[in-house]
């Protein structure tokens, strides 16, 4: 459902921001050769950047996935498709 279309999209997402860390360590390798290390440190600071960007990303899309697990749970108990014992010790 909604949980899978999602994974599905970080998979996407995680694809894109590799190849884009794959790109920046390309131009690193390539100033490090031939520019000054001033471009050389603000190359490097821009892969940290890239790294903190997918570890958030990553992080929050965790987030969603568990929402939508509680949201599909709660509409399954409200629809009576769940079974078992409730919070009060009864069952479903």
């Amino acid at each position: 459902m909604l949980g899978e279309h999602l994974g599905v999209q970080v998979e996407q997402l995680r694809l894109v921001v590799g190849v884009a860390l794959g790109a920046l360590v390309l131009v690193t390798a390539v100033l490090v050769t031939f520019v000054p290390v001033t471009v050389l440190l603000v190359t490097l600071l821009l892969v940290r950047t890239a790294v903190v960007a997918l570890v958030l990303v990553t992080v929050r899309v965790n987030v969603v996935r568990v929402n939508v697990v509680l949201v599909d749970v709660v509409l399954r108990v409200r629809r009576g498709v769940a079974h078992g014992p409730t919070l009060s010790g009864s069952c479903v």
